[in-house]
């Protein structure tokens, strides 16, 4: 294939194949930027026929946008802006050359300007954008350079420096003699070698799974015995234990290992996607059995298969649910759903395993009502979160009940809800298992978040290590923005400590602070630092006993007397995550529920004996644990909270995991009916009967007349927790606005910050004019401009509120906004951000979604039901 011999031809001769991949990538961007210097001269001259009418100008400058990567115009009247569309994220009030190039700490733009007649229009296009706004904006290199397949493109600052006409470089004449020179940027041959073997292994990994679902099509096709069959599913079997599937980490979380690994079974359970899909084939071929008429002779060689399945295979099972690694970032649904579909694949095959051969133990139609498995292993599932102990683990009698659920299953008579009750038991043994693991896993993240702040970190004292021999080999950072640069730059940013960045003058005042969390930086430990650094020279880096334990502090000292501090905190859930950290581009942080809570407080009730121990307690429905740790104020108590859940809730989550599980086991059978033509014979043969059934019309009609108000209902509840989200986010954002305003604060917004608990931004005559942070003036998550519909309702409609949902970067940010009168009699637009709601709030949002999709189900089940018994009564002669 292309992606092969792109990769050979890497191999083999890296220098021409790298200059063939930087000339094709420097052709492209010429075109590019030929085509973007004509279009936004073109789009600036179409601007000034604006309309005079406003409303209408907006609309109009607004229909000038087009072309790849961010853009934007805007129109002056005279010094004032006038109308705009886009999206612009450096300053224009400034821009005046007819074709030229604006360059700023986090953003380079190409511009076009055109005047007449006292108006000046001004177009914009973003060319490059530096860590971390990067994550924020869509600059036009960026999609070159991934249309392409190279790292990605630099505007060249000194262009006397460097030969023109050089195959790797682009270049797009300004005006007043200038150029803009686009270098490409050289690619290792170690990254362009993973990159095109990702490549290759994404697609062979689509095409392997196409021709597996065809070889197997072709191998169960209804003249195949079933031992043919079962041969044939080693095929995919083999697969899985040769193909590396932990390579497709990048892929897809599914194939990591740091999620999943259970060393039980070898390569077969090495991940989350090895396992499913082992669980996947083994239940596939047990289906084909069950269908099959095959039944062995051998009464004993069965019963001693029950014996093993019923004894062992809770055990198994336990183990395999160890491999489950929640990450300390919190379990997204989607993350425990997929643990336990992965598990329940493997216990279904398990099961139907053991029920087979306590079928043919049986013989005939002995043997016990295909409910009574299922009811033993619910009372089992609620029984085990009833009886979880801290710190994690069950009553040595616990597995019994378990062992009992198989053992009825194995004992069940044949009947066609045979499948469905082995499927019920399956599904509540993996949920109760994955829940058990989860619990207990989050009981040892807590232990380990305790145990970092009794002790330095090694690999944090190894990353600020390397850290300080960057900060020395360049210029020391002085403003805010320079230190996220050279933060977002290092590894520290990788690893995702809490850290603090602050640069000190010659005086010892701090100068610029950065910090990733919200915390209280521990300022007489820095201070010494950066004095003993200043004092010897060269760069100090040491622990300091802080108010959350031991961190690292690190001063590296310029020649000018400029010192650069960093504090790095151990990772440890009592540092907040800033909620408005992705608005500079930072990761979202927590992906799911929090797996635990810690805080720390007084030690008055422990004794300092207890230092080195701790304990944990079940305290209705959470654990509880407590240590003892040493801060800068002395002994303080950690304690910790793990969240079980209610029963209740638990239950409901039981419930919609079983029938997600159901429609897996029938998706399955389908497959297998389908395979071998069953399944079309049977609708054949069903099909005509069916269209003149009245009992079947009826009972579809019934349950329509259940389910379709249900799923309404649903809808409307959901779009009901959407509006109340917004509304109450509006509801606070409007209250901390006001506040501001009343205060008179609107001039110092850098004071006003902490009181208003978000980032402010002010706004004069719809331009961008001061922030509460240097930062967010100089990223700009949400351009410089008011938007359009806020400006026109606040500016011409005389409303004093306005609300407008943004998209910054993957997430979507609540503004609001508030028109106010300054200290000149100026009419200004004060701004915050909105947060999302607390996570408690959160919670409960949840669980009232999960308790809709709960009563829609129970709905649906018992309308199914009701409806087949009033079709047949109905159906009566």
């Amino acid at each position: 294939s292309l992606a092969h011999r792109q990769v050979g031809e890497a191999r083999d001769d890296w220098a021409a194949y790298s200059a063939e991949l930087q000339g094709r990538a420097a052709a492209r961007m010429r075109v590019e930027l030929t085509d973007l210097g004509r279009q936004l001269q073109e789009a600036a001259r179409r601007a000034l026929a604006a309309p005079r009418e406003r409303e209408r100008a907006f609309a109009a400058v607004g229909a000038n946008i087009g072309g790849a990567g961010e853009r934007g115009i805007v129109l002056y009247q005279g010094a004032t802006p006038f109308a705009w569309a886009g999206t612009i994220r450096v300053p224009t009030d400034t821009l005046t050359a007819p074709l030229g190039l604006s360059v700023t700490p986090f953003y380079t733009t190409v511009y076009a300007v055109a005047s007449a007649g006292g108006r000046r229009a001004v177009a914009v296009a973003l060319l490059h954008a530096e860590a971390p706004a990067d994550r924020l904006a869509a600059p036009l290199d960026a999609l070159v350079a991934r249309a392409v397949g190279v790292r990605g493109f630099t505007a060249v600052r000194d262009t006397s420096a460097v030969r023109r006409g050089a195959p790797e470089l682009a270049e797009l004449p300004l005006s007043g003699g200038g150029v803009l020179l686009v270098r490409v940027e050289a690619t290792s041959p170690q990254e362009a070698l993973l990159r095109l073997i990702e490549r290759v292994r994404v697609r062979g990994g689509i095409l392997l799974v196409v021709v597996l679902a065809a070889f197997l099509a072709a191998m169960w096709r209804a003249r195949r015995s079933l031992l043919f069959r079962f041969a044939s599913l080693a095929v995919p079997l083999a697969c899985v234990a040769i193909v590396p599937l932990n390579e497709l980490s990048n892929v897809s979380r599914f194939f990591d290992p740091a999620l999943y690994f259970a060393p039980l079974g070898g390569p077969y359970t090495g991940s989350l996607a090895a396992l499913g899909i082992t669980g996947a084939v083994l239940l596939l071929g047990l289906l084909a059995l069950l269908r099959s008429p095959f039944v062995t002779r051998s009464r004993v060689a069965a019963a001693a298969a029950v014996l093993v399945v019923a004894g062992l295979g809770p055990f198994l099972l336990r183990d395999l649910a160890r491999g489950v690694q929640p990450p300390a970032t919190g379990v997204s649904p989607t993350l425990w759903l997929a643990w336990e579909t992965a598990l329940f694949l493997a216990a279904g095959a398990l099961v139907l395993a053991g029920a087979s051969a306590g079928r043919a133990a049986l013989g005939g139609r002995r043997g016990l009502s295909s409910w009574v498995a299922p009811a033993i292993a619910g009372v089992a599932a609620v029984v085990g979160t009833m009886s979880w102990s801290a710190p994690g683990r069950w009553p040595g009698w616990y597995p019994v009940l378990w062992v009992a659920a198989i053992a009825a299953l194995t004992l069940t008579r044949r009947s066609s809800r045979f499948v469905a009750a082995a499927s019920v038991l399956a599904a509540l043994g993996a949920s109760t298992l994955v829940w058990g693991a989860t619990s207990r896993k989050r009981v040892d993240l807590a232990a380990r978040d305790v145990e970092g702040l009794r002790a330095p970190d090694d690999y944090a004292l190894a990353l600020l290590n390397r850290f300080a021999h960057e900060l020395e080999s360049g210029a020391p950072p002085r403003t805010a923005a320079e230190l996220l640069s050279r933060y977002v730059a290092s590894d520290l940013a990788a690893a995702q400590y809490p850290v603090a960045m602050a640069t000190w003058d010659s005086a010892g005042i701090e100068r610029a602070r950065f910090e990733t969390g919200r915390f209280v930086p521990s300022g007489a430990a820095v201070r010494q630092v950066v004095a003993e650094a200043r004092s010897t020279r060269s760069p100090v880096l040491r622990p300091a006993l802080g108010e959350l334990g031991v961190a690292l502090v690190l001063a590296v000292p310029a020649a000018d007397g400029v010192a650069t501090s960093v504090l790095v905190l151990p990772r440890t859930r009592l540092v907040a995550d800033d909620p408005y950290a992705t608005l500079l581009g930072a990761d979202p942080g927590t992906t799911g529920e929090a797996p635990y809570n810690l805080s720390l407080t007084g030690a008055d009730s422990m004794s300092l004996s207890d230092a080195g121990r701790y304990v944990w307690r079940r305290l209705g429905n959470e654990l509880h644990g407590d240590w003892l740790v040493r801060t800068s104020r002395g002994l303080s108590r950690a304690h910790a909270e793990v969240e079980l859940r209610p029963i209740s809730a638990l239950v409901q989550r039981g419930l919609l995991v079983v029938l997600f599980n159901l429609g897996i086991v029938a998706l399955l059978w389908v497959l297998s009916a389908l395979a071998d033509g069953g399944y079309a014979r049977w609708i054949g043969v069903h099909a005509r009967r069916w269209s003149r059934s009245y009992r079947l019309r009826l009972t579809i009609v019934l349950f329509a007349f259940f389910v379709l108000p249900a799923v309404a209902f649903a809808i409307w509840s959901y779009n009901e927790l959407r509006r109340d989200d917004r509304h109450s986010q509006e509801l606070l954002v409007r209250e901390s606005l006001r506040t501001i305003a009343e205060g008179g604060g609107i001039d110092a917004l850098a004071a006003q910050q902490p009181r208003a608990g978000a980032p402010l931004l002010r706004y004069d005559r719809g331009a961008l004019a001061a922030t509460s942070d240097t930062l967010y003036d100089a990223v700009a998550p949400f351009g410089r401009f008011l938007p359009p519909p806020v400006f026109l309702t606040l500016a011409l409609s005389d409303e004093v509120t306005a609300s407008d949902v943004t998209r910054v970067g993957s997430t979507s940010v609540l503004l609001g906004y508030r028109a106010l009168t300054d200290t000149t009699g100026q009419r200004v637009v004060l701004a915050a951000p909105a947060t999302s709601a607390e996570e408690s709030l959160d919670q409960r949002r949840r669980d009232l979604n999960v308790l809709v999709l709960f009563l829609t189900a129970l709905g649906a089940l018992a309308a199914l039901g009701l409806s087949g018994v009033a079709a047949r009564e109905l159906a009566r002669p």
